[in-house]
């Protein structure tokens, strides 16, 4: 069975300053990184992949996308951009909504 693995990544000096600024130090961050990141490169050198930057994805979109399409064997289907624009909508209303304990909501709206 043939696996095609696309591998999303960031610049590591963004990674870092974010980390340092959440939290305040590096140390215990950048160790645990470090193994996370070794047991992924091992793991995916048994599959087909592809790494992209998240920085390409997000300043050119279109050929970032292209490219990984390419690497999957999926076609690329053009919009007129109105379901992305929805959706880029959408989550900014999201993300100014304060944040509510939902645990367990399934059941009051999944349940008969």
């Amino acid at each position: 069975m043939k696996v095609d693995v696309v591998i999303m990544m960031c610049e590591p000096k963004d990674v870092v300053a974010s980390t340092k600024n959440r939290a305040g130090s590096l140390d215990a961050d950048l160790q645990r990184r470090l193994r996370d990141n070794s047991a992924s490169i091992a793991y995916y050198r048994t599959f087909e992949y592809f790494i992209e930057s998240f920085e390409d994805l997000v300043t050119q979109p279109c050929e970032t996308l292209k490219q990984i399409c390419g690497f999957l064997g999926v076609k690329l289907k053009q919009t007129d951009g109105k379901g992305e624009q929805d959706h880029l909508q959408n989550r900014a209303l999201q993300m100014t909504q304060s944040t509510h304990d939902r645990r367990g909501i399934w059941k009051e709206l999944l349940t008969e």
